[in-house]
């Protein structure tokens, strides 16, 4: 009896060579084998994306443009800090404004203190310094002496130093500064007694071309001549006269109820020639305004009521045409001095005026115009 021995085989133990090679052999009966590629992660990424819903794939763009760095718009930080500053600077001459008018100033006053501030703001910020509330005696004293290069007159740079003055102690109060820089009688510009304090005036050959001129209904609106006539023969001031109401107009008694410096009232008598005019503007051109139902006398196109630069644009166009130096305040010396070379006592001339003190009248008119001088001397 024959034995048969089956072969057994056992199983291998498989090495990490033997792996490899199999792994590496292609049977007969297999499909064949892609070899595996290395992917890109760019492209990979890429896929990924687009397999993302828009909505989603917007969504991680916006959380990646956040995650790079910012990089700093130095022309972007340099326009917030201005824009800053300039807010704060409003604030402050809003503020003062509405101190001046707490403390009882008339609007004259609050325009001409605001507009001696904002006057020197602009200074300060053409020559790069920045103003935060708080005045330096340097700054004061640089400003003064600007004034006095570019030849402004003596009287309106006292005016600016009185004004900066109430700034200063605005500003200590309000806590923007601490101490008192602006010091009037060491600031203000001196005159020796004395000193005669000249006037401009018009001659009295300037006087009548410049009616005759105003006659001209082609060149002149009756409301310019209107306004001319006003300071002419009554004298007042620019901010007077844009303030005039029409209840302060009485036809009947032919005078001009004015509202002066402080709020203080005075009573202007009017030529029947000026009344005259006053009420044919009324009935014409200024009935026929967008702002007939305005309560102002004087009014424009554009404004129920006329303001300063307004008048000194008609000044100028006026003067332009007659080759003559015009401007508001030149009929007022005009007036003054023509009463008294009449032989107006000067108590009344400073009442028509709205003077607080004769001084005042005194100091400005009582002394001869350089025309008079030139007169006297050449009568010799």
């Amino acid at each position: 009896m024959t034995m048969t021995i089956e072969k057994i085989e056992f199983p291998r133990r498989e090495t990490k060579q033997s792996k490899s090679r199999k792994s590496m052999t292609i049977d007969s009966d297999d499909e064949p084998v892609v070899p595996v590629e290395e992917i890109d992660p760019v492209i990979e990424q890429l896929d990924a994306d687009k397999s993302l819903e828009p909505e989603e794939a917007q969504k991680r763009d916006k959380s990646l443009k956040m995650e790079e760095p910012q990089i700093p718009d130095k022309s972007s930080a340099s326009l917030a800090a201005i824009a800053i500053i300039d807010e704060t600077i409003s604030a402050i001459q809003s503020a003062f404004e509405n101190h001046l008018m707490e403390d009882g100033k008339g609007s004259a006053t609050i325009a001409s203190y605001t507009g001696d501030i904002q006057g020197f703001i602009q200074w300060l910020k053409e020559k790069k310094l920045p103003f935060d509330g708080k005045l330096t005696r340097l700054s004061i004293t640089s400003y003064r002496k600007h004034l006095q290069e570019a030849n402004y007159r003596i009287n309106t740079i006292n005016k600016k130093i009185n004004s900066l003055h109430s700034f200063n102690h605005f500003l200590i109060a309000a806590g923007y500064c601490q101490e008192m820089v602006v010091h009037p009688k060491r600031d203000k510009i001196k005159v020796a007694n004395g000193s005669e304090a000249e006037v401009v005036v018009f001659s009295e050959d300037e006087v009548e071309r410049l009616l005759f001129f105003l006659e001209n209904k082609e060149q002149v609106a009756l409301r310019d001549k209107t306004l001319v006539y006003i300071l002419l023969y009554a004298g007042l001031r620019v901010g007077e006269l844009v303030n005039l109401k029409i209840q302060d107009l009485d036809l009947l008694t032919m005078s001009l109820k004015v509202v002066g410096k402080g709020g203080k009232y005075r009573e202007v008598p009017l030529k029947p020639e000026v009344a005259e005019i006053i009420k044919t503007y009324m009935e014409s051109d200024r009935k026929e305004s967008p702002y007939a139902k305005s309560c102002q006398l004087l009014v424009t196109q554009r404004s129920g009521k006329m303001d300063t630069d307004t008048v000194n644009k008609v000044m100028k166009k006026l003067g332009k045409s007659l080759n003559m130096t015009i401007f508001p305040h030149k009929f007022r010396h005009t007036f003054c001095t023509r009463l008294l070379k009449k032989g107006v006592d000067l108590t009344t001339v400073a009442k028509l005026a709205g003077h607080a003190s004769i001084q005042t009248t005194a100091s400005y008119y009582i002394n001869t115009s350089r025309e008079d001088k030139q007169e006297a001397v050449g009568l010799l």
